[in-house]
């Protein structure tokens, strides 16, 4: 099976930097990798990408580009690829994520992971979702069967949902699996994220001031880059938060069968026993 990697980017010089790092340790490297980049200036790419370069260019205020940029893509790669596999500038992956998403385009024509994971690594909260019936984007490949549908799908589009669009017109052909091979990583400096989840406002349950999770997550060398781009010395407020985090919040993963409505009075009970404290 020959396989493209495709990734969106501009405006995100440091997050695209740890991208190629992500994709130098790939077991499985690419036949090829295409970088849509549609920011000036460009971006730098140093692993021999074939770069796509559309106009306009984006503009802060202007309308979203994710769709334009991925039909782009697909299209500099439908006359020869078997698959696409996803790889979001932002994102934190595993070694194993384009070996494994080969390995299930044999099955399917779209693949992706469920429950995916976001975390944000200025504000260090984080939410495991519950999309049972899609993948996020950076956690997407899908094979050549869908390239034109996808392309006629997008074409025109400029809104931020582009995983929920994909997977909602052609479930027919996907499959999702439960690993842990993606991170979806928000927040990082540059050019804002099209999605939800990049804001210091958006205010997760899951609380990790220490940065003890995000190094389950990505491994402690992988995590340090990240926390060290928003270095942060813990406030007795946040050593407390963070203890009765853990003790009344559900533990990392485990959140599945507790409602929002119930996390939501939980951390209205933290923040109570903060305030009781004077440390608010």
């Amino acid at each position: 099976m020959k396989i493209a990697a495709l990734t969106c980017t501009g405006g995100r010089p440091q997050a695209f930097k740890l991208c190629e790092e992500y994709m130098s340790r790939q077991t499985r490297q690419p036949d090829a990798w295409v970088v849509v980049d549609d920011c000036n200036p460009a971006t730098a790419c140093t692993l021999g990408q074939e770069v796509v370069r559309p106009t306009p260019r984006w503009r802060p205020g202007g309308p979203v580009t994710l769709a334009r940029n991925l039909v782009e893509g697909i299209a500099q790669v439908e006359s020869w690829a078997d698959g696409i596999v996803i790889l979001e500038d932002d994102d934190h992956y595993d070694p194993a994520w384009i070996e494994t998403a080969e390995r299930w385009l044999e099955q399917n024509a779209l693949v992706g992971e469920t429950r995916t994971l976001y975390y944000n690594v200025a504000t260090r909260r984080y939410h495991e979702h519950e999309n049972l019936a899609h993948a996020s984007l950076c956690a997407t490949a899908f094979s050549a069967e869908l390239f034109d549908p996808i392309i006629d799908a997008l074409s025109g589009y400029d809104g931020p949902w582009v995983d929920s669009l994909i997977w909602a017109k052609f479930a027919a052909h996907g499959h999702l699996y439960h690993s842990r091979l993606v991170v979806g990583i928000k927040g990082l400096p540059g050019r804002p994220g099209a999605g939800q989840g990049h804001t210091l406002s958006h205010n997760w349950f899951g609380i990790d001031l220490d940065g003890r999770y995000l190094e389950q997550l990505t491994g402690e060398a992988d995590a340090r880059r990240y926390l060290d781009m928003f270095p942060r010395k813990l406030t007795e407020a946040d050593k407390a938060r963070l203890e009765l985090a853990r003790k009344y919040l559900p533990p990392p993963g485990s959140s599945h069968g507790v409602s929002e409505t119930q996390l939501r009075q939980r951390r209205e009970f933290i923040e109570e026993q903060l305030r009781n404290r004077g440390l608010t």
